[in-house]
């Protein structure tokens, strides 16, 4: 999953760090816990919480 993030991103890449939670979360259809929303909603698919 964080092989394909990164080569959909890769004009406009997160961070590896980043772009790991997200796959994670992806790959376990689980919904990503932020603060930063603007930073993971250029993860297509991705659902996100904003705390």
């Amino acid at each position: 999953m964080w092989g394909q993030l990164a080569a959909d991103l890769k004009s406009n890449t997160i961070g590896d760090l980043d772009l790991l939670i997200a796959s994670i979360a992806l790959s376990n259809r689980q919904a990503l816990l932020t603060r930063n929303k603007k930073h993971f909603e250029r993860v297509p698919g991705l659902e996100l919480e904003v705390w």
